[in-house]
């Protein structure tokens, strides 16, 4: 067989589009000595010779045991007494919290269902508004200083992956 077709063929081989015939081809071809074959032969050579020593170990038998002839054992599951309980127990506690959570009497609701006003004067809701906003935005601010650290450290590793790609 002539090198260049070998050549060929193993390259066909690492794409995975050599057929079973031309692999068996391959095979034979390197049972000779590697000493004969050029460099880059060579190096492909101890592969293939791997794979015609590994055809040759003999596969043990196996022994499978008759599925019915094997003794059968009971499997006894207990369960504690009281585990049942706790699932119970559980559930109700999730029901009555709901209908805490939903009750129609709820304070600060109106006899129609509405939420009820919480300050007659509208002077004093708006104080409490502007607090309660006042509140949110401080903690907002914190989250601007912290984001604007990570902007400077996002520059900084754009800057050095830029360079590394160079």
């Amino acid at each position: 067989m002539d090198y260049r077709d070998i050549r060929e063929k193993i390259s066909r081989y690492w794409l995975g589009e050599t057929t079973l015939k031309e692999e068996r081809e391959l095979k034979t071809f390197f049972d000779q000595p590697a000493e004969s074959l050029p460099g880059d032969l060579q190096e492909v050579a101890g592969l293939f010779q791997c794979y015609g020593r590994e055809t040759q170990i003999p596969i043990p038998e196996w022994h499978i045991p008759d599925a019915a002839a094997t003794p059968r054992h009971r499997v006894v599951v207990r369960h504690r007494i009281g585990a049942q309980y706790w699932e119970y127990a559980a559930l109700l506690l999730l029901l009555l919290g709901s209908l805490w959570m939903f009750r129609p009497d709820k304070p600060h609701r109106g006899p129609d269902g509405a939420f009820a006003d919480t300050f007659q004067d509208p002077q004093q809701a708006l104080q409490a508004t502007q607090k309660a906003l006042q509140i949110v935005a401080a903690n907002l601010n914190k989250g601007k200083v912290q984001m604007q650290r990570l902007g400077v450290l996002h520059q900084v590793e754009q800057k050095i992956h830029g360079t590394a790609k160079q």
